[in-house]
């Protein structure tokens, strides 16, 4: 009757169709018509082959297609029989892919599902004001990085990329690495190579009487000097969606060569008998076995606080000369991390930039902030 029908429940949207993807954006043949509001959660079905046991030979299997969620979205624009839907973080759709309203679904701002076959080019600079002197510094990386279909990833940086200019001297600092491994929804695992500048030595000299356990002479010590690159070994490591939640670590180790400094242990004793410990002509320098030492650590973390937002802490410390540590945000201006996408991360924190022009050790400290740019190609 007609009181029954005035109660019954107005009929949830039927589904439609993709009809065109922007950059973060899909066109949908759904609007205002078929029951669409603006600002709805929208979910997004693509299909997929997958093998599947037969269902009328045991024993064998056999290609079925399958539909799955590729992405989810919100209505942006909403027209008669038309409408604008961003994209979340993580997806993915094609023209012809299936959308159905669905109020109940959420973003996946944790855990977004990998994008494979996806390119990243970036760039951050940090411009750097020196304390205690007049000048001024930046600590710089550049990177290119590349997601294969399969969950696999290779990358070459620039980084750190260090220049400063002041009265005291101008530092430089670069280290150049390339690196790729196992690149997986939840975690990451990659390893690689590259070379470094060292600015200091690696080890401090030990001219110091170190004394045998006999009580006579000195003991043979090994030492670095006059270091200013070395060949480097690189860990990466990824903890959590790496447009998600995550941490990564770099580890760098670097192979330099070092000096076995002997003693004349007759000449010696002479020197400490006479009470003059001048041990001057009483050592022997030959070249050492190369060693590897710690080279330097990069962490990031990011925590998602929206659709396309997150807060970004970044830390690295390096024989490289560089060190900083810094805090801000970073957000996708343009897209969702698909391809086309522009995101910008904004810092500000605390670095400092070592070097030795001519020879001379030159430190500058100070307050910096920071602006990256991200591709998606």
């Amino acid at each position: 009757d007609s009181t029954s029908a005035g109660n019954a429940a107005p009929e949830a949207p039927a589904g439609g169709t993709v009809l065109r993807v922007e950059a973060g954006a899909a066109v949908i043949d759904l609007g205002r018509e078929a029951g669409l509001e603006p600002d709805a959660r929208v979910v997004f079905l693509g299909t997929e082959k997958v093998a599947v046991p037969s269902l009328t030979a045991e024993g064998t299997t056999e290609e079925r297609e399958v539909e799955r969620v590729v992405a989810t979205g919100r209505v942006r624009v909403l027209d008669a029989d038309r409408a604008l839907v961003d994209l979340d973080r993580g997806g993915r759709v094609a023209a012809g892919d299936r959308v159905e309203p669905d109020a109940g679904r959420r973003a996946r701002l944790v855990a977004p599902e990998r994008l494979g076959a996806l390119g990243e080019l970036g760039v951050a600079v940090r411009p750097m004001l020196p304390l205690d002197t007049v000048g001024l510094a930046f600590i710089d990386d550049l990177w290119a990085r590349w997601a294969f279909d399969r969950p696999w990833y290779a990358q070459a940086r620039v980084s750190p990329f260090g220049t400063g200019w002041s009265r005291d001297g101008n530092p430089l600092s670069a280290a150049v690495l390339a690196t790729g491994g196992y690149d997986g929804r939840w975690f990451g695992l990659g390893l690689g190579s590259g070379w470094s500048m060292l600015n200091g030595d690696p080890a401090t000299p030990r001219y110091e009487a170190d004394y045998a356990l006999d009580g006579g002479g000195l003991a043979d010590t090994v030492r670095f000097k006059d270091v200013t690159g070395a060949f480097s070994l690189v860990q990466e490591a990824r903890l959590g969606a790496r447009d998600g939640l995550h941490v990564e670590i770099r580890n760098t180790f670097l192979l330099v060569p070092s000096e076995v400094v002997s003693w004349d242990q007759d000449c010696v004793r002479a020197a400490d008998e006479a009470g003059t410990y001048d041990y001057t002509g009483c050592e022997t320098t030959t070249e050492g076995d190369p060693s590897f030492v710690y080279g330097g650590l990069d962490i990031r973390a990011a925590l998602p606080t929206g659709s396309r937002t997150d807060l970004v802490v970044h830390g690295a410390s390096g024989r490289a000369g560089t060190n900083l540590v810094e805090a801000g945000v970073s957000a996708w201006l343009r897209g969702n991390g698909d391809r086309g996408s522009l995101g910008v991360d904004v810092t500000a924190g605390y670095g400092s930039l070592t070097g030795q022009p001519d020879d001379e050790e030159v430190t500058l400290a100070g307050p910096l902030v920071g602006a990256a740019l991200r591709w998606r190609l």
